[in-house]
């Protein structure tokens, strides 16, 4: 299966989430499952926070999945 990576931007810091996923269809809902989590957790606190920025990046690419909230 193909590597992907997952970033998660909040202002400067960035986590990576690497996995292994069947095909790009695979990472995007990996990619809207994670967010879901994550929006899920800071809803009360988002107005606080610096912008947040998520990524999906497939093997020697630019990114194909990049939303910015």
């Amino acid at each position: 299966m193909p590597n992907y990576t997952i970033h998660i931007h909040q202002g400067s810091h960035r986590a990576s989430h690497p996995v292994s996923l069947p095909d790009v269809d695979a990472a995007r809902r990996e990619a809207i499952a994670m967010f879901a989590d994550l929006a899920r957790d800071i809803a009360n606190n988002l107005p606080s926070h610096p912008d947040w920025r998520i990524e999906v990046i497939e093997p020697g690419e630019e990114p194909f999945l990049d939303w910015t909230f």
